[in-house]
């Protein structure tokens, strides 16, 4: 019996296919970490600091996702396309597919910034006739305040009628 050999492929080859997640994790851990140490106490000059950190580092991944997506399409010229494989296409195919899903992540993540005040103080939120008042203060003192007229030691959920 004659045994057919498959090439094995190293493990660096793996690694291109988590280069895009990997930018898009990178950001958004940036991002949240930011904002819990940016947005401690709302105010203007904060919020600027958030809008430029959340754009510079959304920036700076997008760039970081183009530029591979770039490299990785050259390194897959026609002479290099003809002797590929069907594992070697599908794993260029899947490392291009999953940057362009990286670059979506970055782009849903910075949107937010667009559309919501950075570093704005929770409001109690009006839902319907229930009205929801929680004070996150709480959990950093141990003093009660009141917010909206329910203690912050209470989730209080009245319904108006």
């Amino acid at each position: 019996m004659k045994r057919s050999r498959v090439a094995i492929r190293p493990l660096s080859d793996l690694f291109w296919l988590f280069v895009g997640p990997g930018v898009w994790f990178a950001q958004l851990a940036f991002v949240y970490g930011a904002e819990a140490l940016i947005c401690r106490e709302p105010s203007a000059g904060n919020a600027r600091i958030m809008v430029w950190a959340v754009c510079c580092a959304s920036i700076a991944a997008l760039s970081a996702l183009i530029a591979f997506a770039i490299a990785q399409a050259r390194s897959w010229s026609a002479n290099a396309r003809a002797n590929d494989s069907g594992r070697e296409r599908f794993s260029r195919a899947a490392s291009l597919l999953l940057v362009l899903l990286s670059v979506i992540g970055v782009i849903w993540t910075t949107l937010p910034i667009a559309f919501v005040r950075a570093c704005a103080a929770a409001p109690a939120t009006t839902v319907g006739a229930a009205h929801l008042a929680i004070d996150y203060d709480l959990l950093m003192t141990s003093t009660t305040t009141r917010v909206a007229g329910f203690t912050s030691s209470t989730l209080s959920l009245p319904l108006t009628a």
